[in-house]
């Protein structure tokens, strides 16, 4: 058995970190490879990321890797293929592994390299470099360019993450964003519900804005509400909200169908949805007299006092201090209770303005 052979079998067979930098710190210099670098930095993200409860042994383990994985990779500077440099990047996220210098080398190194990435490794380096707020040098952004170029072959999870991603890093890549809103909205049923949702979310948050994409995503999730969880139908009617696109049909059923759930929803997802539906200036009695119902004041933060007063203002009702704030919902809930218990669109309320709200970038 060769020396790299010798050193492929340990690293692959290490199942503790203890056990993994034994391995590390055993073996000679002139063994280790661009492979065998690769395989070593997942395996210790995967150990380190497994679950259980971590002991010293084990963070000391880890920390004496990181030092001996580091100091190899400072000495070889190996040359990646597109696969491994994905894994790799990958890994440094979990690992958090922040080093500027070695971050810089591979921005600058690889961006002339992206056409040889599969849209999965375009997906999951973008997304390990987002984890770790880099996005200084080229490589990013040439990364966003060929995907937007093969939008076609990108699933539903790659898109999903890569918009996350970008909004992780406060990136507005135009290519991406208009080529999505050119070839998505026809393959929606492709998508997972936590995957629309992450969508909208990371678009909102960007105020990134295309008419066409959101309508499609809400037609989507009108038809199947019921696989949505709380936190996603909450970051989903939030993005919504901040990019002001107002569906009646959409907002309707997903008022409607939230309001018999309202007791699943956490209080920052009560109050994102009442604050999206205030930003909208929509009303809707059902859900209202809900919010009453399984509002837990205690755990209400000034953030959620905050953005629901505003929401309920926005409404067309009179502002609320903290405490009259569940005493403001049920007034609310009565006054609407006394119309024909349809919904209502209620124009904004002049010289009132939104902590949260800024111009966003419409693709076209």
């Amino acid at each position: 058995m060769s020396g790299k052979t010798w050193l492929a079998a340990r690293l692959a067979n290490a199942s503790t970190l203890q056990s993994l930098c034994e391995a590390v710190e055993s073996s000679p210099r002139y063994l280790w490879s661009s492979e065998l670098l690769t395989t070593a930095w997942h395996t210790a993200a995967t150990l380190t990321t497994s679950p259980g409860v971590r002991t010293s042994l084990q963070a000391e383990s880890s920390r004496r890797l990181l030092v001996r994985l580091l100091a190899e990779q400072r000495r070889l500077r190996p040359d990646f293929d597109a696969r491994s440099m994905a894994c790799m990047v990958w890994a440094w996220s979990k690992l958090r592994v922040k080093e500027k210098d070695l971050m810089d080398d591979l921005s600058e190194r690889f961006p002339g390299q992206v056409l040889q990435f599969s849209t999965k490794d375009l997906s999951r380096l973008i997304y390990g470099l987002a984890q770790l707020r880099h996005r200084s040098g080229p490589l990013v952004p040439a990364a966003g360019d060929v995907l937007a170029q093969r939008m076609d072959e990108s699933n539903s999870q790659t898109v999903a993450n890569v918009s996350y991603a970008f909004c992780l890093m406060k990136l507005k890549h135009r290519n991406f964003f208009t080529s999505l809103a050119e070839k998505m909205p026809d393959r929606m049923n492709e998508f997972k519900p936590q995957e629309l949702s992450i969508l909208v979310y990371s678009c909102a948050l960007l105020r990134v804005r295309n008419d066409r994409l959101l309508g499609a995503v809400c037609e989507e999730a009108r038809g199947r509400l019921s696989e949505f969880s709380p936190q996603n139908i909450s970051n989903l009617l939030y993005g919504v909200g901040l990019l002001q696109f107002l569906s009646q049909p959409f907002l309707h059923d997903t008022c409607s169908f939230s309001s018999v759930r309202m007791s699943s929803f956490s209080v920052q997802g009560i109050s994102n949805m009442t604050y999206a539906l205030g930003l909208l200036g929509y009303q809707h009695p059902m859900f209202l007299r809900s919010i009453c119902g399984s509002l837990r004041v205690d755990e209400l933060l000034p953030q959620h006092i905050g953005n629901m007063s505003y929401a309920l203002g926005q409404m067309g009702f009179r502002r609320c201090q903290p405490h009259e704030l569940r005493c403001r919902v049920q007034q609310a809930d009565d006054c609407m209770g006394k119309t024909d218990g349809a919904c209502h669109v209620t124009p904004p309320m002049k010289n009132s303005t939104c902590p949260l709200r800024d111009r966003y970038t419409t693709t076209t």
